[in-house]
């Protein structure tokens, strides 16, 4: 077992860090730390959570859910994968858990508490017991519960938490059944903790879910907070930019595309090619692509990348949490890529018939204007065969 959190005052002073205090007991991994009870956003629903939980009565049931829990955090995931009845008998108790109702909230919130957490993940025991953690299996079970006594658990964690994944299964839970009501929480617990990932004192740990908080939320805020972390996740931060709503990171993702100050060091040529698949819906992007191409400011190495979004090919977060992945994802060609500067991951998808005719057309006359903006070698050959690509496409459409 690993704590789940530091010491909480420290997290607010800007000097958070993370323990990794080994318990040697079941191989238990921190996922993160937690912020001080009180010291979180405050929303409207933190009114009332304390008196929600403290009216949850003990009962058979909630020690049976207690005995339930702890069986749950009996499995031994140290020794690479569970076995299928591991596996099996494991989901079964998690079903009991969830068939006890308001009764098994106690429990998992007695948990919750102490801070400890399994770490499924290695050796391919996520897919076999359908959570990437205990906690989120929990989490899961919260969510699927419902009721009083589990909004007010889950508002309490999205108050104390800082694991990634944690507070996107929280506000995904909590926005559902009480929408726009906690948002404001979400967004200050994803930049402190993306400010604790980006200070150095950090895991590892997966951060895209707090990427997608903030474009999900953070509306034209968020691209000011995204443009924080331009270097720190150069290609977490193009694709976020990209999918604020209305447009709302165009104006940083060209500001950032251009780098006229030289700020970027590391992914200059990932803005780009983002600026690329932006550009075949939005003006501003668009004209700032020829513009780019006409200067002969797009790097060489981006231009591949940049015909292959032009010929459809588009940039997504590898494991979405709180939208449904791209129907592409699927695909057998999609590629995934894992950066490990900033520990990232996300996909590239291709269109196969997905392109509407009119999208066909818009993209080959972008295409034709870059053509008619470069002298470029690399551009003209990339370009080439995005227009040969999409050309390709026109016959089959039906």
């Amino acid at each position: 077992m690993k704590h789940n959190s530091p010491d909480k005052r420290t997290r607010r002073a800007g000097a958070r860090a993370l323990w990794a205090v080994t318990i040697a007991v079941f191989g238990l991994v921190a996922p993160g730390s937690a912020r001080e009870p009180g010291d979180g956003p405050k929303t409207p629903a933190a009114s009332g959570i304390s008196n929600a939980l403290a009216s949850a009565t003990i009962s058979a049931e909630t020690v049976a859910s207690a005995l339930v829990v702890s069986r749950l955090a009996a499995i031994n995931v140290t020794n690479g994968p569970v076995t299928a009845a591991q596996a099996a008998e494991w989901r079964q108790r998690l079903k009991r858990l969830t068939e006890k109702g308001a009764a098994a909230v106690p429990a998992i919130r007695d948990f919750l508490a102490k801070n400890v957490d399994l770490n499924f993940e290695p050796a391919g025991n996520e897919a076999l017991l359908g959570a990437a953690s205990l906690r989120l299996a929990l989490l899961g079970v919260v969510e699927k519960i419902g009721g009083p006594e589990a909004v007010a658990l889950s508002a309490q964690t999205l108050q104390t938490t800082a694991d990634p994944a944690e507070l996107a299964t929280l506000i995904r839970f909590l926005d559902r059944v009480e929408t726009g009501k906690h948002r404001v929480g979400a967004l200050v617990a994803a930049r402190e903790t993306l400010a604790l990932a980006a200070s150095g004192r950090w895991d590892g740990r997966e951060v895209a879910p707090l990427f997608e908080i903030l474009k999900k939320y953070g509306g034209a805020w968020a691209a000011g907070e995204l443009e924080k972390y331009a270097n720190t996740w150069f290609d977490y931060t193009p694709i976020a930019l990209a999918q604020l709503p209305d447009a709302a990171g165009v104006p940083t993702l060209i500001r950032l595309a251009k780098n006229a100050d030289g700020r970027l060091t590391l992914g200059h040529d990932v803005y780009q090619r983002v600026l690329a698949q932006v550009a075949v819906a939005n003006t501003n992007a668009a004209e700032a692509l020829v513009e780019q191409t006409r200067q002969n400011r797009i790097e060489v190495n981006a231009w591949p990348a940049v015909g292959a979004v032009l010929a459809g090919n588009s940039l997504h977060l590898a494991k979405p949490l709180l939208d449904p992945p791209s129907p592409l994802a699927a695909q057998p060609d999609t590629r995934r890529y894992h950066v490990a500067v900033g520990h990232q991951n996300f996909i590239e998808t291709t269109p196969h018939d997905s392109l509407a005719p009119a999208d066909i057309g818009v993209r080959i006359r972008l295409v034709d204007r870059l053509l008619e903006a470069t002298t470029n070698p690399a551009a003209i050959d990339a370009l080439e065969g995005a227009r040969i690509s999409l050309a390709a496409r026109l016959p089959a459409v039906k």
